[in-house]
């Protein structure tokens, strides 16, 4: 793959704030990419952009302070049925776009291709090809007149695959889409510099700012927003890269059943009792909400 070559913007950043993980987020294999990555990020600090210095400091420690006041994240994929199926019935590693025959490649293979080079997230040895996408989730449950079971991204379909907190140790993370980086200054970081991540989504949503008011409230806002249904959309996720992930690395797995789908109730159920019979004989549990 590419090597990495990234133009920093001149403009002063914050020194990444290098955290120490949970032990089971650290856990585990640590593919050589993903270390380097950790590193690299560390250097580069986070990508505050135009933020003045003392209020990008600010800003960063702010959520350093609201992420470790919140539960340990989890990673959740986002897959169809018909996908999240294929992972339960094999130990294979979960598939991607690099197993398809090129006859059967999405319409942004490309772009997808272009993407991993740039960013280094193809993954490396047995590695290579297997790298899954998902998103960083700080929250079980998602505010709502009645408070609605997170299930990820949904925009890549309604069945969450809730990730082992051991994956973390074979993940890159990006402040949003990979692909809203694809020609920008941006470099991805490992589980240590996740907080640090968190503060670039947060700048870029218009969490950070010199407008902040005191820190308690601050930080009260900023664990508001990581815990909101707005970090689960497709534009304002946090994204993971998980290097070789497999059913193995499944802890729970979350569906959301949904009556207005064009595929309709009695289809979905059914799809719904085969994973439940395939994710039971692994000892996966399963958990379902209908949307309302």
């Amino acid at each position: 793959m590419a090597a990495l070559d990234f133009v920093f913007d001149p403009t002063p950043r914050p020194a990444a704030i290098v955290t120490t993980p949970p032990a089971a987020m650290t856990e585990g294999r640590r593919p050589a990419d993903v270390l380097a990555a950790g590193k690299a990020y560390a250097l580069a600090g986070p990508n505050l952009e135009g933020l003045p210095l003392a209020d990008a400091q600010r800003g960063q420690q702010l959520v350093h302070e609201a992420v470790s006041q919140l539960p340990d994240p989890k990673i959740q994929v986002n897959r169809c049925f018909d996908n999240a199926l294929s992972i339960l019935k094999t130990d294979a590693p979960m598939p991607t776009m690099f197993d398809l025959p090129e006859n059967k490649r999405p319409y942004d293979y490309n772009q997808r291709k272009r993407t991993e080079d740039r960013f280094g997230l193809f993954g490396e040895g047995v590695d290579a090809g297997h790298t899954v996408y998902g998103s960083v989730q700080f929250a079980d449950t998602l505010p709502a007149k009645k408070p609605r079971l997170n299930t990820g991204v949904d925009y890549y379909g309604p069945v969450s695959l809730v990730l082992k907190p051991e994956a973390w140790a074979r993940a890159t993370v990006m402040p949003g889409d990979s692909y809203e980086f694809d020609y920008v200054d941006q470099q991805p970081g490992a589980v240590e510099n996740l907080a640090d991540v968190a503060a670039e989504r947060m700048y870029r949503t218009g969490n950070l700012g010199g407008g902040m008011r005191d820190a308690k409230t601050s930080v009260a806002l900023l664990k508001s927003a990581l815990t909101s249904s707005g970090l689960t959309g497709n534009e304002g996720m946090i994204e993971a890269q998980i290097r070789g992930a497999s059913r193995d690395d499944i802890a729970e797995i979350r569906i959301k059943r949904n009556p207005f789908d064009e595929a309709g109730l009695p289809q979905q159920d059914r799809l719904i009792r085969q994973v439940r019979y395939h994710a039971g004989k692994l000892g996966i549990p399963v958990h379902q909400q209908t949307v309302r």
